[in-house]
């Protein structure tokens, strides 16, 4: 884990982050909370293409600030062997909403490895998959960084990816407004999900609940034990953004 200068608690959670970083305060923030009936159907905005059949996962690891799975981002035509595939493989069939868009996840690779792509949608290149990172609450009643007209959920999954066609590294792109494109999935509490259990045991976890996330530490070995708890930010005013749907309620 690294100490960075911002975080989520009294002294430096996101009512801080200004301070250190304007932009924390620009016109474009996130997350923000989605007024479904103030959402403007725009016909021309076409479905987003999602494909993420030749991708791998690299790693996966506590930065701190949550827990990250780092994805393989570059093309190449070298052999790979998978390490963490077998997580993402259990982990969306536990989300049969998203299997559809996400099964290549976990897909084992033979010769060809690519990235995982989005493209069409809102945007006009494709994105290629980074890192996926989750943001969870100290009580499921909260925890998602976005909300619908309101509602809090105990998750929610961001799946970043970058704009390389214009960009040459992902940091440089992540200080562009057009670098990034995050999807982010809602998830709660419910009925047992085996798939997760293959994810949390990577944690050193037995099973998956909720409080098995929150038994995560925001400080390092050598600090005063901080759970990982509430690691979300409220939502952010819309300054005159309009949210648009490519479908009619």
């Amino acid at each position: 884990m690294t100490g960075l200068q911002w975080g989520y608690g009294e002294d430096n959670g996101p009512s801080e982050w200004h301070i250190d970083f304007p932009i924390a305060q620009g016109s474009r923030q996130s997350p923000i909370n989605i007024v479904t009936s103030d959402a403007v159907y725009d016909p021309d905005l076409l479905p987003l293409s999602i494909c993420y059949d030749s991708c791998t996962s690299l790693s996966i690891f506590n930065d701190g600030h949550s827990v990250i799975v780092e994805f393989d981002d570059v093309d190449s035509k070298t052999e790979l062997t998978p390490r963490f595939q077998f997580l993402w493989m259990h982990f969306f069939k536990a989300l049969p909403c998203c299997r559809k868009y996400l099964s290549g996840l976990f897909k084992r690779q033979t010769s060809t490895r690519q990235p995982g792509v989005i493209q069409s949608g809102p945007l006009q290149v494709p994105y290629r998959l980074k890192q996926c990172h989750f943001h969870w609450g100290g009580k499921n009643t909260h925890g998602s960084e976005h909300t619908v007209n309101g509602k809090s959920y105990a998750s929610e999954l961001h799946l970043v990816h970058w704009n390389a066609v214009k960009y040459k590294t992902f940091a440089e792109a992540a200080a562009a407004p057009d670098g990034l494109a995050v999807i982010g999935i809602f998830i709660e509490t419910g009925d047992d999900h085996p798939g997760l259990h293959q994810l949390t045991d990577a944690f050193y976890m037995v099973k998956f609940k909720m409080h098995r996330f929150r038994l995560l530490l925001f400080s390092s070995e050598d600090e005063d034990r901080l759970p990982m708890i509430d690691n979300f930010r409220p939502p952010q005013p819309l300054k005159g953004r309009k949210v648009r749907a490519s479908f009619c309620e």
